[in-house]
């Protein structure tokens, strides 16, 4: 199964952005980045886009669809 806490709080790391930067950017608290990180709570779509514009990642990427979608593009390319 997909953790998309331990993603955002992966990538959130390797672009040296912390809890506290994150919040005040997609104007959530501390508290709500925490529980998202720890899959406490799932964000919702809009504070998901959000975090991914903020991390500088395709939506796909953060939830983990980014392989998936690529097989489906070589799927229908090699029909």
């Amino acid at each position: 199964m997909y953790d998309l806490g331990f993603r955002i709080k992966q990538i959130r790391q390797q672009r040296g952005i912390t809890q506290k930067m994150l919040a005040k950017r997609i104007n959530k608290s501390i508290a709500a980045i925490s529980s998202y990180e720890s899959n406490r709570q799932l964000p919702p779509l809009e504070v998901l886009t959000s975090i991914a514009t903020v991390l500088n990642v395709s939506l796909d990427a953060l939830v983990g669809m980014q392989e998936l979608r690529d097989a489906d593009s070589l799927r229908s390319i090699h029909g």
